[in-house]
């Protein structure tokens, strides 16, 4: 599976307009560098379409052309972006893990302490901290821990 046939197609019109054949040529290979890093990053996180690698993979996929400096071919894909596919995969599934903390706070002296303003975004921050130090901790354990 090579380039799409927009894509080609695009390139055949910009070779009728502008003469820089090389220039040309070097942005079809980057394009086609570019298809076959989206189709590993596909396979790797088992996304069907680039659209749900977007959606599900929003900050990685934008990260895919760095990539684009190091020999890519058919059958040579760099170890790195492998490992960087995978680590997109494994950051997700950290994510998709529900944690939930609870924060019950009681006072004998002030009986609406919770409906405090300033209480109530100290309990919001510290409970989003919390959960976010959780789901660190989650992803350095391993599942046979």
């Amino acid at each position: 599976m090579g380039m799409e046939e927009e894509v080609r197609c695009q390139y055949l019109r910009r070779v009728e307009v502008r003469p820089d054949l090389k220039k040309i040529t070097n942005n079809l290979k980057t394009e086609k560098k570019r298809t076959i890093l989206k189709q590993v990053f596909l396979e790797k996180t088992q996304c069907s379409t680039w659209e749900e690698a977007e959606e599900t993979y929003e900050p990685y996929v934008h990260m895919v052309d760095d990539y684009l400096d190091f020999n890519i071919n058919r059958r040579c894909v760099p170890t790195e972006f492998v490992k960087f596919c995978d680590a997109a995969k494994e950051h997700r599934a950290m994510e998709s893990v529900d944690i939930s903390v609870d924060i019950n706070l009681t006072s004998r002296t002030h009986q609406d302490l919770i409906n405090h303003n300033s209480i109530k975004s100290l309990v919001t921050s510290t409970k989003r901290k919390l959960e976010d130090r959780v789901r660190q901790i989650l992803k350095k354990i391993k599942p046979d821990d």
